[in-house]
């Protein structure tokens, strides 16, 4: 039964600085007979899921069992924090994308992986992500929009337990994960890869510091959708959340 690692997030956990490993590394991965799968449109359609929906788990299949069948004796490891859920509805779907991914793999040896931070931290996060990308919502309508009891980890973590057994669940703290190569190293130890555990480069995604989130909360309403990316550029390299920065919004 071929092996594989569904790295199912959650957001702002280092998802990005490990996709880009697996993604710089691929064909050296090759050699280690560990196949990175970029998550096709079929399966990045789970993330918005409020019911399941047959044509989307057959299409995942396919492709599944077509990778297999490309690369025999390999294992295999998709990265999507999307897996999680939509974080607009504070991840509550995620038991019907667990469900969902369930009969996608039932003829493999799935190994769930899921990072956690702390949830004031991750919904501080969250809500910063969004000014990134142009919204301009006050701190108090991101948590109406999420609703109460938003984020619960046990939930979350249950909803694959509950499919896939054993979950392996890893603490993120940013401080320690984000020195060069950290999170990568963490998660090639999870997957038994030499490749990945000797990446040097640091990949980076700032975030905004507590300025930047006020200047674009001001600034974003105003902005064509065009503009928004180059000015998301710029607050990321003139103001970046260092790690010791602290955010403090009015509900």
């Amino acid at each position: 039964m071929t092996k594989l690692f569904l790295h199912i997030g959650t957001h702002k956990t280092g998802t990005t600085a490990i996709q880009q490993a697996l993604k710089q590394e691929y064909l050296t991965l090759l050699d280690e007979h560990i196949v990175w799968l970029n998550p096709p449109t079929c399966f990045r359609a789970l993330q918005f899921a409020r019911k399941e929906r047959q044509g989307v788990i057959e299409n995942c299949r396919e492709y599944l069992h077509k990778r297999v069948n490309k690369y025999p004796e390999h294992t295999l490891v998709m990265s999507f924090e999307g897996f999680s859920g939509d974080i607009m509805q504070g991840y509550r779907n995620a038991p019907i994308i667990a469900k969902s991914l369930k009969k996608i793999t039932a003829d493999f040896d799935v190994s769930v992986i899921l990072y956690l931070r702390d949830r004031e931290q991750f919904v501080n996060s969250a809500y910063v992500q969004y000014i990134m990308q142009g919204q301009s919502w006050s701190f108090g309508q991101f948590l109406k929009r999420v609703g109460g009891n938003a984020f619960d980890w046990a939930k979350l973590t249950d909803a694959y337990r509950k499919n896939f057994g054993q979950v392996i669940v890893k603490k993120y703290e940013h401080a320690r994960l984000n020195k060069v190569g950290g999170i990568v190293k963490e998660f090639a130890t999870i997957i038994g890869s030499k490749t990945l555990v000797d990446v040097k480069s640091k990949i980076h995604n700032p975030s905004y510091n507590q300025q930047a989130v006020e200047i674009a909360l001001l600034c974003n309403q105003y902005l064509p959708a065009k503009q928004i990316k180059r000015f998301r550029a710029l607050l990321q390299k003139a103001l970046p959340k260092r790690p010791h920065n602290k955010f403090f919004f009015d509900k």
